[in-house]
């Protein structure tokens, strides 16, 4: 056990699926139990906390047990096997136990270990991430077996100091101005597009690219290689590319090069670019006609009240974020309690993989962004870390609250989902159950409520940023005891 408690922490891929495969291994006793018909009876001699979340497990197994099993473990090879010199399962039982007499021992007592070992592990409700077992014992005529085994398990935590919490969080107030830009961007999106001609490009204007762009190496980047893209507006591309495009015409090939830096490294990527069309942006005048065609609103002032009611919203989904984000912190500093190891690695595993996917489909690496392999697998261990114990902690504040979540607030979760999504209710619940992710949605909207209570406990003030001090900020004049 030491052997294993002494590994290095992941700090690359490999280890990480060595983590994967210690976690699969930890199944292997429900695996074989649920192959047994009966469960063996036992004897527990003990249960006993040790450091790192581990349970020391100890249990007796009678002789008789023992006896029973390897028995019948014969008597099926008798019937089974092929042995030379008589007809399968004609073969004396005496026979049988000197050819197979070391593997049945073996098996035996593995089984037997396996079969109690899940009844405890059920019985006590523990969620197992790795085992560690003693060496199985000696067999001796008449003697009870003995056995020991390690569980690295989920941790049991009575969760401490959820009655009040005080947090800040930025004033986001909804302002005219943040309406009149969603305004334009109403009217940038309904833009009307027309034909330059052979007319060159400006500033505002859409383009139709085909383009092929290789990193300094020369190697391709697929996600920027493009054939006859339409793209809106110019400032979508990289400054260099944009300001290369500014005066040419429909029918030009050009070649330019970005540079972009991340750490201490310098990135530069190499465009070819054919012009296939070059687009005139014309913007829809802003009056109640414009607002009926942007949807379902009878005027101008219609749409920005529902605009600035969005933004309310957003507001207070942003606040809120902040808020619990503060909360979670404060939880961790007022409980402390040990992560198993394997859990920590397994998470970590999952961070790292959909970290490095998403560099991946741009063609970069961590040595490309300036990083190096062990800086980011200890900012990802912290990260893992950090997810695993909210997690662990608003789960325990849940039980310990009796948080439950009822059909009334499933059918107004669903009811929600469905109409962001334009689609039914039973719809969205069919795809959940069909991609097996029903339990996961409910589970979520447990966690949402256990955080909607916190949020309820929390004493929140919102505060501003004085004018020219970055990151400073200031109570405003009419803060409130809880942000509404």
């Amino acid at each position: 056990m030491s052997e294993q408690e002494n590994k290095p922490e992941m700090a690359d891929s490999a280890q990480a699926e060595a983590a994967v495969e210690a976690a699969e291994e930890a199944s292997e006793a429900s695996d074989t139990a649920e192959e047994q018909e009966e469960k063996t009876p036992y004897e527990l001699l003990g249960i006993e906390d040790q450091e790192g979340s581990i349970k020391r497990v100890s249990f007796r197994v009678a002789w008789e047990e023992y006896e029973k099993k390897s028995l019948s473990t014969f008597e099926e090879l008798q019937q089974n096997a092929d042995i030379e010199g008589f007809r399968k399962g004609k073969a004396p039982l005496r026979l049988v136990r000197t050819r197979f007499g070391r593997q049945v021992k073996s098996d035996t007592v593995e089984t037997l270990a396996a079969n109690c070992l899940q009844q405890i592990i059920e019985a006590n409700d523990f969620t197992v991430y790795n085992r560690f077992d003693d060496d199985l014992p000696e067999i001796e005529e008449g003697k009870a077996l003995e056995f020991a085994s390690s569980l690295e398990v989920k941790p049991e935590i009575k969760v401490e100091g959820y009655d009040s919490f005080d947090v800040e969080v930025d004033d986001l107030s909804v302002t005219d101005a943040m309406v009149d830009e969603q305004i334009e961007a109403i009217r940038e999106a309904n833009a009307i597009l027309e034909d330059k001609g052979a007319k060159a490009i400006e500033e505002g204007d859409a383009v139709v690219l085909t383009t092929q762009v290789a990193d300094e190496n020369g190697a391709p980047i697929q996600t920027l290689s493009w054939k006859e893209r339409e793209v809106e507006k110019l400032e979508y591309l990289p400054e260099e590319i944009r300001a290369a495009l500014i005066g040419k015409k429909k029918g030009a090939s050009l070649e330019a090069s970005t540079e972009h830096t991340h750490g201490d490294h310098t990135h530069k990527q190499n465009w070819k670019i054919d012009i296939i069309e070059v687009k005139r942006r014309t913007l829809p005048k802003l009056d109640d006609e414009f607002a009926r065609d942007a949807g379902a609103f009878e005027s101008l002032d219609h749409l920005r009240k529902k605009i600035r009611d969005d933004l309310d919203k957003q507001r207070q989904d942003r606040e809120n974020q902040q808020a619990i984000e503060q909360i979670n912190d404060q939880l961790i500093e007022r409980n402390a309690f040990p992560l198993p190891k394997t859990m920590i690695a397994l998470a970590s595993y999952d961070f790292a993989q959909r970290d490095l996917n998403r560099l991946r489909q741009y063609g970069l690496t961590l040595e490309a962004m300036g990083d190096t392999k062990e800086a980011y697998a200890e900012r990802v261990k912290a990260n893992a870390e950090k997810f695993l114990r909210i997690d662990l902690i608003q789960e325990a504040i849940s039980k310990q609250e009796d948080i439950a979540v009822s059909e009334e607030d499933i059918n107004q979760e669903l009811q929600k989902v469905a109409d962001e999504a334009g689609r039914k209710p039973l719809a969205i619940r069919a795809q959940l159950e069909a991609q097996n992710r029903w339990d996961g949605f409910q589970e979520n909207l447990r966690m949402k409520k256990t955080s909607d209570l916190l949020l309820e406990r929390a004493k929140i003030k919102r505060v501003q940023k004085e004018e020219g001090k970055e990151g400073e900020k200031k109570p405003v004049k009419k803060a409130t005891k809880k942000a509404e």
